[in-house]
């Protein structure tokens, strides 16, 4: 038996699977021409058919279909890149229905971004988000045992974070890894950026054995903020191209805390012409985004930031008056840290 091959020759898709020819489809159409939708869903159909046809033949109980990487090259989330998104989820939902009781049921994953998730909208969304989709969600505890593992498998058997740092406390006996996960979303492409940069800072010291210390998470906070400024980039420009301006605004406030009454005037002040977001607005998107929370008051009096990704349940508060930057910005923004004075 073959293994499945598709052969693309010129404008003609001619798969092969399983053997046998599944058909022959040009590319070349006139305007006049409608009926390449038709043809391209016989065609997808037959190639299901196919797949599912040698899962079966290999004794595979299931056949998974990975969609990924989705938000790849996307300068601006409008309406047809949604409305592309939206017929791939539906689809997903109706391959795995029509196929559950096929010898190899098809299971398609579909990875979205939780900001492209949000802006969508169709009639069987919430249907989707209780019944069909998974939040991937991490917290100190399974990132750290992320580590352990990643060191475990790149250094030596049994070793663990206690033995690659030293153990005094950053400033105000915070630890190291508090301090490294304060300054990213939760998130372990973060976390390991963070420890990478906090190498290359330990590798320019000679040590042996060559440990993290203080210094080394200290200064890899500037090429940290430079690479999680980048990945907001990738995230937010699709939705607001100039949110800059609001960084520019935060920068001229100077402190990593700030008022609504400071943000506001900054903000119009250094708002671009292109630019059609009010401060109001990008404050909400700011927040949106985890770039910055907001204070919040606790029913014991006392007060607390929420910030999205880590209070996404608090939600946006329109009467909030008191900000912080997210603190994996602040080498970037070159913003401080206000001192209370005693």
């Amino acid at each position: 038996m073959r293994p499945p091959r598709i052969r693309i020759a010129g404008t003609s898709f001619e798969p092969e699977v399983l053997g046998f020819k599944l058909g022959s489809i040009d590319f070349d159409r006139n305007a006049q021409d409608l009926g390449l939708g038709a043809e391209l869903t016989a065609l997808s159909n037959m190639l299901l058919d196919a797949a599912i046809e040698l899962a079966a033949a290999s004794k595979s109980d299931i056949l998974l279909l990975h969609f990924d990487e989705l938000d790849q090259g996307i300068t601006a989330f409008d309406e047809g890149r949604a409305r592309m998104l939206t017929g791939l989820l539906l689809a997903a939902r109706d391959i795995r229905q029509q196929t559950k009781d096929r010898p190899v049921p098809v299971n398609p994953v579909v990875y979205l971004r939780t900001d492209l998730w949000d802006d969508l909208a169709f009639s069987d969304k919430n249907k989707i988000s209780q019944t069909a989709a998974l939040n991937l969600e991490w917290e100190s505890e399974s990132l750290f045992a992320l580590v352990n593992a990643r060191l475990d498998v790149r250094i030596g058997k049994n070793v663990e974070w206690v033995d690659i740092t030293t153990a005094n406390a950053m400033r105000g006996s915070q630890t190291k890894w508090n301090h490294i996960l304060s300054r990213t979303f939760l998130r372990p492409r973060d976390v390991i950026k963070f420890l990478n940069a906090a190498l290359s800072e330990a590798k320019k010291r000679d040590g042996d054995p060559l440990l993290l210390d203080n210094e080394d998470v200290t200064n890899a906070r500037d090429s940290y903020s430079v690479y999680l400024k980048a990945e907001l980039d990738d995230e937010i420009i699709a939705h607001w191209a100039r949110w800059d301006d609001a960084l520019q605004a935060c920068s001229a406030i100077s402190t990593i805390t700030f008022t609504r009454d400071e943000f506001v005037p900054e903000y119009d002040c250094r708002k671009s012409k292109d630019n059609n977001v009010t401060a109001e607005q990008a404050l909400e998107l700011l927040y949106r985004f985890s770039v910055i929370g907001y204070e919040r008051r606790s029913g014991y009096g006392g007060t607390s930031w929420a910030f999205q990704y880590t209070n996404p349940e608090a939600g946006w508060d329109n009467g909030a008056m008191r900000f912080k930057m997210h603190l994996g910005l602040k080498e970037y923004t070159k913003l401080r840290e206000e001192r209370l004075l005693t």
